[in-house]
């Protein structure tokens, strides 16, 4: 040996994030989109970003949810199950549903994305609100969310997902 070699192998070690996904709000049983669905084209953009980027995606669900082309898909599990996995993810994305306030509960860090829900009233400074622009907040906040129209131009973009995963993977 000539002394520039110590034996060690040395590796670059890409370090695999894990993104839990909860991609849509409870179904309504009129047919109706939930006004606090992400679009489908930004969610497959996004994810596309995710997997471009790294990171592993995983979504989680109920029957019923559409399935999107992440790495993994769990969906009816229990409380427990879910716990778990959110304690285990390096990131979480919601949109405005039970998932938020569930992993919120469990001092976890995550990334909300707002449609017509106010996030001053539902959500969290603990997380990353991802809002467009406070101009498309429903005025009636506490009406039957069944009764309002779908609106998909109230959504922030997918790079601003991107932006807001990156300040969490970075730290």
């Amino acid at each position: 040996m000539d002394g520039s070699h110590d034996g060690r192998i040395q590796k670059n070690v890409l370090r695999i994030t894990m993104i839990l996904i909860s991609a849509f709000a409870r179904n309504f049983n009129n047919g109706r989109s939930n006004p606090k669905d992400y679009p489908l084209a930004y969610w497959e953009e996004t994810i596309h970003l995710l997997k471009i980027n790294g990171h592993r995606t995983i979504q989680v669900g109920i029957d019923g949810d559409r399935m999107l082309d992440v790495d993994a898909c769990i969906f009816n599990k229990s409380l427990t199950t879910l716990r778990s996995l959110i304690i285990a993810c390096d990131v979480w994305i919601s949109v405005d549903s039970f998932f938020q306030h569930y992993a919120t509960s469990l001092n976890r860090k995550g990334i909300v994305i707002w449609g017509p829900s106010d996030y001053r009233i539902f959500g969290y400074d603990s997380n990353i609100n991802l809002v467009k622009d406070i101009k498309y907040l429903r005025k009636e906040q506490f009406v039957r969310w069944d009764c309002v129209d779908y609106d998909a131009n109230c959504f922030a973009p997918p790079a601003a997902i991107m932006s807001a995963v990156f300040s969490i993977v970075r730290h």
